[in-house]
């Protein structure tokens, strides 16, 4: 159905407890059981990228772990180096977005400790350092750019070479 947050092809989804029905607690049973549920994706990482916090509740999601994820709620982990961010204003804001998205039924949970599993942040920042290393092997090892040093004694600076798409 429209409206309902989709993640991207080959990732898997979960679902999160529905929203309260428009009726509150008067409302039939069979009336809640037929309510849409809203899908949570399994990865972070996907999530942390399509949510809408911004500033530092964004920060906050991009340096958590998704430790576990079912039909009630997440629980996600901080490292105690950013545990700074667990300020409630931000959790407020990461949970006010969370829920907005899958149902205000969904319950976050937040822990501190030592990530098992890499965090949004740090798997841009891989991601990103491998996207460069490939941009400047194919600089390096193409036949015009190693012709071109040849002939005019020039040298290549790999810091001004820049992945294709890459908006930094």
């Amino acid at each position: 159905p429209l409206g309902r947050p989709r993640p991207p092809p080959g990732r898997a989804a979960l679902a999160a407890e529905p929203a309260e029905p428009l009726g509150g607690a008067e409302s039939e049973p069979a009336a809640e059981a037929a309510a849409p549920r809203r899908e949570l994706p399994a990865e972070w990482d996907w999530h942390a990228e399509s949510s809408r916090v911004k500033g530092l509740a964004k920060m906050l999601a991009d340096v958590c772990e998704l430790v576990t994820s079912d039909a009630t709620g997440i629980t996600l982990r901080i490292d105690a180096a950013h545990k700074h961010l667990l300020d409630r204003m931000y959790q407020d804001k990461l949970v006010a977005a969370l829920r907005e998205r899958h149902g205000a039924g969904l319950e976050v949970r937040f822990e501190t400790g030592a990530p098992a599993t890499a965090t949004p942040q740090q798997t841009r920042t891989r991601v990103r350092a491998e996207r460069q290393t490939e941009a400047v092997e194919a600089i390096e090892s193409d036949p015009f750019v190693q012709a071109l040093v040849a002939d005019f004694g020039g040298r290549i600076d790999p810091a001004s070479i820049q992945p294709l798409g890459d908006p930094s």
